[in-house]
């Protein structure tokens, strides 16, 4: 067969220009019915002119203020929802009238918020990026696409680098911990960003996402029964709608790319509109229990919650099936239709949803044919047998030619040409990867070609995969020549297994990478005895321990038939097993038996969270044989390693070296699920003979920029690898010679687009810049390079650290909480966040504190600030004075008893509140809220005096040295156990910017 390439004549990939929500068409079309006053889309003009958010006088909510913008705690939330929707609305009526204030007002609000934001915040943070900034988005299309002049290059340029800098990086994730409408407002708002900087990358991994991702949100996730069942359907109508909206808006913006994401998988994304319509009319619908993908949401009837209330998310469903492909929507009709007598309801605001459908959409009909655009959302699925090659659809395509190349950079041969959007090549080698593309046509004339996909046929030799224990769903491995991807179903005592023999002494790496869909799986490297589960093994896993924090865990049965053990080193007591699973605030399914103690993982590698939490970043693990001694490990970057344990354990000279997962969901029912886990840079290592390691790097990197920076020179550029890992390499000149400046620049926690700031150069000199991916063989091909001049760059000095005088023992301090040094390592900030880390000193019997912190209810979930403690057991009296405070107004400071370190564990406190009132604080519950009780008046110095007995907690003070104490109250935690716990003073500023200072004194610990 010919080759196919350039001599092709193969257009280049090109965004259609407006292209999210709105074309030109869509555009003209609304603009003719207002010209007109023609029902039903005048109408809804009229409503969304009247809308108090629509007004070209609309005063604007960021004013330079916000640096800082989330939700869960609320953080200028209302401001973002407001704004948002106000720049879209204000957007959309000049795009359709013409009137320039109403630009001019969708530019002032674009230009504050690009201008100010730095991050988003909070437990709820990225799922508010995906809805205000898919608005965002979608305002900035419209002003830079219809011909507005006012809004300056510079300033546009600002705008789409507060995209990719501040909103991508929040939802980069999709948001694998949440339900299906988090990863649906991602999906959307990467689309969105793709199509407005026109970010191919982006682009094609929401799609990507949308037709094949791991979570909730993509589409056979997202509807999971032919009946059109939702997931979020057995939660409440409320959400199951949001998430109807949200995949129409995603499908909306592929339709206007030319790309038929509305009919993928046989339109069935109508079928969960009609299911939803359908139920919330009235009518009944089936329901089969399902598990979510994260393991946290069991459903198992259809929820009555907020039914019959329907948002504005029909009118876009009806347009599209109905109008532009003519196909009967009885139930989406119906919604539509529903007013008295059958008339048609004008669609009106969401706070979360773009809205106004009846202005929008109504009238929508089949655009002229067209020569169709490349295909998108290209996966590749191999076995030993055929790869096979699916993708979404091109709108208007009759016919897809199927390349395959067995190069990255070709020669692409045509392979078949088939008519749906599927192909199963039984053309392979086992064990060899290849790599696909795909054209489009039809009558009018080919595409361009698609995105590369890559897989390989089975697993590279000698690997092979198989499950350990009795699973209801049988697992699968693939790979695709650089990660292995695992699916994974089973209890926390089954697994799936990737593996191959290891002889003699010698160890198992690798780094566990996006996507991991269970909050609660264990995962990681294994050396056995045999393929018999009941056999010796040592494991380093990575686990979700919810409310614990992901951590290393070294699983170890030393001999055939023996128990297993399970460590790390922090203990997690028996007594918390029901407390932090399913007698949590945020409860979840019993998780089996929990390891005695774990490595807890710290940020920004994972993120605090009141319903688990989330891990943000790759980590790596390994296991390590010298004789009949294997020791576990687990590192952030693979350079720098922490033991989790040594054993010995009884393993023959070939033993068994391996991957595994387990989803861990602990639901052995019908309807479970599996679970997906990724791997990659893994190696095996051994002394007696051959090992093994996965190939070096074979991409190059295509889309390299730079430019001068405040802090340097920027680099960016993208890798369809959400965990890809790259040297930065500078030069004098083009022709080098280059030197490596880093050697692990990656996304921001996961995602397609890279950024690196080169500070170190001389100001006004040129430099020359390239990058080349790199994985644990070395390093692939380097990119070609590019030129920017380094600009002057300030470096601030820091000031000496203090000398802090060392706490007595046994006393320890630290902040409760995620501690973050460095801001650039977050997509979002979490609900635990610590911004300034605290200290302490003691000195002449006097503990001086200094915390900051948001809260010590925080979200009425969890805890920050500085606690200075030790730790106890039994009952206990702990006593101390407090005899200053200052720094801040309305700090929270005072004594402390908590089951663990966790800022979401159950905790008792005795708080003074802004030195003016004192409480009993009592977290009965693992995240759940703090309540304060028996509030009294007081005034410093105080002592305070904070008493255990048994499951009972009471807290006095006293302004007379001890010689009468007032009782605040007394209440109890019926689940707090009787392991060790911690007992100290804390301090919490409750401005997380500041710290607030207490004084202690005359502190004691009595053992009662």
């Amino acid at each position: 067969m010919p080759a196919a390439g350039a001599a092709d004549g193969l257009a280049d990939f090109a965004f259609t220009h407006p292209g999210i929500l709105h074309t030109a068409d869509d555009l003209a079309r609304m603009r003719s019915a207002v010209a007109t006053r023609q029902s039903p889309i005048y109408d809804g003009y009229l409503a969304l002119a009247a809308h108090a958010r629509s007004q070209s006088t609309y005063t604007v909510q960021n004013t330079g203020q916000i640096t800082s913008w989330g939700r869960g705690p609320a953080n200028f939330q209302n401001q973002a929802v407001a704004d948002s929707a106000a720049a879209y609305q204000n957007a959309l009526l000049w795009a359709v009238t013409g009137d320039r204030a109403h630009a001019d007002k969708a530019r002032d609000i674009l230009n504050a918020w690009s201008g100010s934001l730095t991050i988003v915040t909070g437990a709820d943070g990225p799922l508010g990026a995906g809805l205000q900034g898919f608005k965002f988005a979608n305002a900035a299309e419209l002003l830079r696409h219809t011909g507005y002049d006012g809004w300056a290059d510079a300033d546009i340029a600002r705008c789409a680098a507060s995209f990719l800098d501040v909103w991508y990086p929040a939802v980069s994730g999709y948001m694998l911990y949440a339900n299906g409408n988090w990863d649906l407002t991602a999906l959307q708002t990467i689309l969105a960003i793709g199509v407005f900087c026109e970010e191919r990358a982006l682009y094609e991994d929401a799609l990507r996402f949308a037709a094949a991702g791991a979570g909730n949100g993509s589409v056979r996730h997202r509807v999971v029964t032919d009946a059109g069942q939702g997931q979020e359907s057995g939660r409440d109508q409320g959400h199951e709608q949001l998430a109807v909206g949200l995949m129409g808006d995603a499908a909306q913006v592929a339709w206007n790319q030319g790309v038929d994401l509305w009919g993928y998988d046989g339109n069935r994304i109508l079928a969960n509109a009609e299911y939803a319509a359908r139920y919330n009319l009235g009518d009944d619908v089936p329901f089969t229990p399902d598990l979510d993908r994260t393991g946290k949401y069991v459903k198992t009837a259809v929820s009555a919650v907020s039914r019959g209330t329907l948002p504005p998310v029909y009118e876009m469903y009806y347009a599209h099936y109905a109008g532009v492909r003519g196909l009967a929507t009885p139930h989406t009709q119906a919604a539509v239709f529903r007013g008295t007598g059958g008339i048609r309801v004008v669609e009106g605001s969401n706070d979360d949803l773009p809205s106004w459908g009846t202005f929008a959409y109504a009238g929508a009909a089949a655009p002229a044919p067209s020569v169709p655009t490349p295909p998108a959302g290209l996966t590749a699925d191999g076995d030993a047998h055929a790869v096979t090659v699916s993708w979404l659809p091109s709108a208007g395509a009759t016919r897809y030619e199927v390349r395959r190349a067995e190069h990255p950079g070709g020669p692409h041969e045509r392979l078949a040409e088939v008519r749906s959007p599927s192909y199963s090549d039984g053309g392979v080698r086992p064990g060899r990867t290849y790599y696909y593309s795909v054209v489009a046509a039809n009558s009018l004339g080919r595409s361009g070609s698609s995105a590369v996909v890559s897989a390989t046929a089975g697993l590279p030799r000698p690997w092979r995969t198989r499950d350990l224990g009795a699973v209801r769903i049988p697992g699968s491995a693939r790979f695709d020549g650089e990660r292995f991807v695992l699916e994974a179903s089973g209890t926390a005592d089954t697994y799936r297994l990737v593996h191959l023999p290891l002889h003699g002494d010698g160890s198992v790496t690798a780094r566990i990478v996006w996507p991991l869909s269970s909050q609660y799986a264990k995962t990681g490297v294994t050396l056995r005895a045999s393929l018999d589960p009941s056999d010796a093994h040592a494991s380093t896993l990575i686990q979700g321990l919810p409310l614990h924090t992901w951590s290393g865990v070294w699983s170890v049965r030393p001999a055939a038939g023996a128990g297993i053990s399970a460590t790390g080193s922090t203990p997690v007591p028996p007594s918390q097993q029901r407390a932090i699973t399913t007698g949590a605030g945020f409860p979840i399914s019993d998780l089996g038996t929990l390891p005695e103690s774990a490595t807890p993982l710290t940020a920004p590698y994972v993120e605090g969270a009141g319903d688990g939490y989330r891990l943000r970043a790759p980590y790596w693990v390994r296991v390590t044989r010298e004789g009949d001694r294997c020791t576990g490990a687990i590192s952030a970057d693979g350079v720098r390693w922490t033991e989790v344990g040594s054993t010995v354990c009884e393993l023959p000279r070939t033993a068994y070296a391996g991957l595994v997962l387990t989803s861990c969901l602990g639901i052995d029912e019908e309807y479970a699920e599996t679970g997906t886990g990724a791997f990659d840079n893994v190696s095996v290592v051994s002394r007696g003979g051959a090992g093994w390691r996965v190939p070096r790097p074979v991409r190059r990197a295509t889309d390299l920029l730079a430019a001068a920076g405040s802090g340097g020179v920027e680099l960016a550029w993208t890798d369809p690898d959400p965990s890809a890992r790259y040297t930065v390499l500078r030069a004098p000149s083009a022709h080098g010679p280059y030197r490596t400046l880093a050697r692990d620049a990656g996304a921001v926690g996961f995602g397609t687009r890279v950024r690196y700031t080169d500070g170190s150069g001389t100001s006004g000199t040129t430099y020359h810049y390239a990058v080349a991916k790199t994985n644990c063989a070395g390093r692939g091909p380097r990119s070609a390079s590019v030129g920017a001049v380094m600009p002057a760059v300030t470096t601030a000095t820091a000031p000496p650290a203090a000398v802090v005088p060392a706490l007595p023992e046994p006393w320890t301090g630290g902040d409760l909480g995620d501690v973050v040094l460095d801001r650039g390592a977050y997509g979002t900030l979490g609900v635990v966040a610590v911004l300034t880390p605290g200290d302490a000193a003691y000195a002449d019997g006097a503990f001086t504190v200094r915390g900051a912190g948001a809260d010590l209810n925080v979200n009425s979930q969890g805890m920050t600030g500085q606690f200075v403690r030790r730790q106890v057991s039994g009952d206990c009296e702990l006593t101390a004075r407090l005899v200053s405070r200052s720094g801040a107004t309305a700090d929270r400071v005072g004594l402390l008893m908590t089951k663990s370190l966790s800022p979401f564990d159950q905790a008792a406190g005795l708080i003074v509140t802004g030195g003016a009132g004192a409480q009993l604080m009592l977290r009965p519950t693992v995240a759940g809220a703090s309540a304060f009780t028996g509030t009294a008046a007081v005034r410093l110095p105080l002592l305070l005096r904070l008493k255990r007995t048994g499951t009972a907690f009471a807290a006095a003070v006293s302004a007379d040295d001890g010689v009468t104490w007032s009782p605040l109250a007394t209440g109890t935690i019926p689940a707090f156990g009787d392991a060790p716990y911690h007992v100290g003073l804390v301090v919490c500023s409750r401005t997380p910017s500041a710290l607030g200072t207490a004084q202690f004194e005359e502190v004691s610990v009595a053992l009662t």
